[in-house]
């Protein structure tokens, strides 16, 4: 049976009667890769928490707005874009309690964010105002699919044993980005700018994040299913650990 895999959506405002919203790309990228996806709405309850964490067997956090920065010990700046408070409550107290049962996780764009975030790292709230060499790393009206800007992949990291490849395009949809890795990650990848792209976890069996949107290359750059097959037989084995 495929492992069940939960997807945090968005939301666009932040107010309980507005809906979630999930680009299908996402849940596609793990049904195609040998998951189950199962969406998790927001809660602030500790027993719902805990019965989607005995649910599911591997957590996915998917891209989106910016992320408080109170989280990381800052004051807002005037280049912040939108957020969603309750989404990073979730997010963070989900990521908490996932990590303590060494549950796998991959974060995409803002999902290494907030997985960074919630570890203990930090953000560029805004890199065109607070990196000054930085590339364009959100450019408008360009296809999703196509590439932005090559990488450096370390070849010692278990993203380059992935991927097998020490320099992919990738695309770019991001303002903010990780500017202190938190403790107990590697980075893994950095933009030619050195906006890190990729960092992974040296304590937990698998937990890994990535600063681009993969889901959206499946299709033009097919290499990066690995990383989705390598997260889900991640889930697979981790379901079946519990299940002994």
């Amino acid at each position: 049976m495929s492992p069940l895999i939960g997807i945090i959506p968005s939301r666009l405002m932040d107010d309980p009667s507005d809906n979630y919203h999930i680009r299908a790309i996402n849940v596609a990228a793990i049904v195609q890769n040998g998951g189950t996806p199962l969406i998790l709405p927001y809660s602030e309850d500790p027993a719902l928490l805990d019965r989607y964490l005995t649910l599911i067997s591997g957590l996915y956090f998917t891209g989106g707005c910016d992320i408080l920065p109170d989280y990381f010990g800052e004051a807002p700046i005037p280049g912040l874009g939108e957020l969603c408070p309750s989404r990073d409550a979730f997010e963070i107290r989900l990521y908490q309690q996932a990590a303590k049962l060494d549950m796998p996780m991959l974060g995409v764009c803002r999902g290494v964010q907030i997985m960074n975030v919630a570890a203990g790292g930090s953000l560029y709230q805004d890199l065109g105002s607070q990196m000054s060499q930085a590339l364009v790393h959100s450019p408008k009206g360009v296809d999703r699919a196509l590439p932005c800007h090559n990488l450096q992949i370390d070849p010692t990291s278990r993203l380059y044993s992935i991927l097998k490849t020490e320099a992919p395009a990738v695309n770019s949809f991001h303002h903010e980005a990780i500017k202190k890795p938190a403790p107990g990650y590697r980075v893994t990848a950095l933009a030619p700018d050195q906006v890190i792209e990729g960092i992974e976890s040296t304590e937990l069996t698998f937990s890994l994040g990535v600063q681009w949107h993969p889901e959206d290359m499946l299709r033009s750059a097919p290499v990066f299913a690995e990383l989705y097959k390598a997260f889900i037989s991640a889930a697979a084995s981790y379901d079946k650990a519990r299940c002994i």
